[in-house]
């Protein structure tokens, strides 16, 4: 389900108001939602995109033309650990998992056995539903367009929806055939070009892509204290995280309230620290990072160190762990 309270950047929002305002509608005052430092929640989006579509006729045709307005560009950081990720299937496989980073309504998941993607519109209020799976699926394929520069990894599009007069247009605008009244909305990419390596891939920049998608999606969903200022704090430099003196003075309090709070919490400070190495480890592992530079990365002098504190966590080596990751995806 959409969680309604929570934040994102107004880009959306403001890219649906100007969308508006080509058809007489000036949906910021209507509605009166006024990004605040840049950011709105994502019901104060929905009004806006509730707003378009009363004062536009033809939700099929709006919502093409609205999703032929989002590019990576427009998604931050999520959208640079998509552009620099090694294949198309590392980045469809990572794009859903920082969903509440990126502008979707639609709930999307992965078929780790294929390259597709599967978009769930059925709980969205029924006066948008369709404006935002049309929207959702078009800002899609044309990430795709801009992965491959001159060409789409799509090989098809599938829609839950009936074939309507205007179907030739709209394989037109995803730039691949489309199947209609299917039993899910899915957008299905070549397999053979699934692991070639992408024209805009960075290992290196990747992680820290990564990184800060994992800091930003913590930090929203952040109470303020706690256990989440603890993995913020840790994530912004894993090399040298602090003792849990250190992080208490970072965080204006004791150690002695900080180790209060967090047993609160049901932790403790060295089960964070080794939540954070855990995590960013994986994720620099999945994205083709070596062994050895993931151990520095973590501020591990050792890459043996680093190599048992990997397997006590996963009960795998790293490089068996990255292995069986490759195979499987």
């Amino acid at each position: 389900m959409v969680d309604l309270s929570a934040t994102r950047a107004s880009t959306s929002a403001l890219i649906m108001a100007r969308l508006g305002e080509e058809y007489g509608l000036d949906l910021l005052a209507s509605t009166g939602v006024a990004p605040e430092d840049g950011m709105v929640t994502v019901g104060q989006e929905l009004q806006v995109v509730r707003a378009l579509t009363a004062g536009v006729p033809g939700s099929a045709s709006l919502g093409l033309a609205a999703g032929l307005r989002y590019h990576l560009g427009s998604h931050g950081v999520w959208g640079w650990a998509i552009a620099t990720s090694p294949t198309l299937r590392r980045a469809i496989t990572f794009g859903p998992q920082h969903l509440g980073l990126t502008f979707g309504f639609c709930e999307v998941s992965v078929d780790p056995r294929r390259a597709v993607l599967t978009f769930d519109h059925t709980h969205l209020p029924e006066d948008v539903r369709e404006f935002l799976l049309w929207r959702d699926i078009v800002a899609t394929t044309s990430f795709a367009w801009e992965l491959f520069v001159s060409s789409t990894p799509v090989e098809r599009v599938e829609l839950a929806l009936d074939r309507p007069p205007y179907a030739d247009h709209v394989a037109r605008v995803v730039g691949a055939p489309v199947l209609w009244e299917q039993a899910a909305s899915r957008i299905v990419y070549r397999e053979d070009l699934a692991d070639l390596p992408l024209p805009q891939a960075d290992v290196a920049m990747h992680a820290v892509a990564v990184q800060r998608c994992v800091e930003l999606s913590a930090r929203r969903r952040r109470v303020p204290g706690g256990s989440a200022d603890v993995r913020e704090l840790l994530m912004r430099d894993p090399a040298s995280m602090p003792s849990i003196d250190q992080a208490a003075t970072a965080l204006h309090t004791s150690a002695r309230s900080l180790r209060r709070r967090l047993a609160a919490e049901g932790c403790g400070y060295r089960s964070l620290v080794e939540e954070v190495r855990r995590s960013l480890a994986e994720q620099y592992l999945r994205v083709g990072m070596t062994v050895e530079a993931t151990a520095r990365r973590l501020g591990y002098s050792e890459t043996a160190a680093f190599t048992h504190a990997f397997t006590r966590w996963t009960g795998s080596s790293p490089t068996q762990w990255a292995g069986s990751r490759a195979d499987s995806a």
